[in-house]
């Protein structure tokens, strides 16, 4: 990202850091555009590392097995809340990279941690809060991915102050993170955990309505549950990319990655019962077999 954008990136930051409920022109259009230039070659470019991102973000979720496809989707939920907002193209491409980025900071907490099948104690939890700060520690030299840093480090702020890591309320909260943080909790609820089975869309929704205002910021929240009862979201739950569902394991549910070039027979690996079988694939649904 060039100097001129990065500056008009942060000019656009410190509007939104304004405690405005009022302002709807920017929260409906994000960065407008003539705080940002949409350039054919700067799209491309965003394109480009967008795709590096997706390789660097394999590397927190081979940390954690249940989160596989993790960020993928809750990219795909940031976006289509960038869409229904009316945002350019630029500025949705800028919402889906930051979204893909915000567990990051999970490079730096441990394994143990990360991999317990049981309830997390104080001390773990802990240590899984200093996420965010541990990402935005990573990216902020970087000239071109600190740009993403609000949503790295603000996507567990709560919209009633009780969040962190600085427990930021409201408004104050950055437009990318209050976004990233109904994409990440609605993806949480459905997708399998050691201590639960995926709950159902219908289920996710209902808690995330209960949450509005509270966790949540309450016009956000009317917008995703708006996409989720109008177009839904089969085609993103418990998938891993585009037209790739997960797999079933018999043991923990969809967790299991596949290419997009598998074919049946192939190897199929298991992170959380740590387990290999082979692929198989029956009227068009793909299952594994030892």
């Amino acid at each position: 990202m060039k100097p001129i954008q990065m500056k008009r990136w942060r000019n656009w930051w410190k509007m939104r850091h304004t405690d405005k409920e009022d302002n709807k022109d920017a929260f409906r259009s994000g960065p407008h555009n003539d705080q940002m230039a949409e350039g054919d070659e700067d799209l491309r470019e965003m394109t480009r590392q967008l795709e590096l991102m997706n390789t660097l973000v394999k590397v927190v979720e081979a940390k954690d097995p249940y989160t596989a496809g993790h960020v993928w989707r809750v990219s795909q939920y940031a976006k289509q809340m960038a869409e229904k907002l009316g945002w350019g193209t630029k500025q949705i491409a800028w919402i889906e990279a930051g979204a893909m980025l915000h567990d990051l900071g999970k490079i730096g907490v441990g394994d143990a941690i990360l991999q317990k099948d049981g309830k997390l104690s104080e001390e773990e939890f802990a240590e899984i809060r200093k996420h965010p700060e541990i990402g935005v520690h990573l990216i902020e030299t970087s000239t071109f991915l600190s740009a993403y840093m609000h949503g790295i480090r603000s996507h567990h702020e709560r919209f009633d102050g009780k969040g962190y890591p600085e427990r930021l309320h409201g408004h104050h909260i950055p437009i990318e993170a209050r976004i990233i943080a109904l994409a990440d909790t609605f993806d949480a609820l459905t997708s399998h955990r050691p201590y639960r089975k995926a709950m159902s869309a219908d289920e996710a929704i209902a808690i995330i309505e209960q949450n509005r205002g509270t966790q949540f910021d309450p016009a956000l929240t009317d917008i995703f549950v708006g996409i989720a009862k109008e177009a839904g979201f089969a085609s993103i739950i418990l998938h891993s990319a585009p037209a790739i569902p997960l797999v079933h394991c018999p043991q923990h549910g969809e967790i299991i990655e596949r290419t997009r070039h598998a074919k049946p027979g192939d190897a199929a690996y298991c992170p959380a019962c740590k387990k290999s079988f082979r692929l198989a694939e029956q009227d068009g649904r793909w299952m594994v077999v030892m």
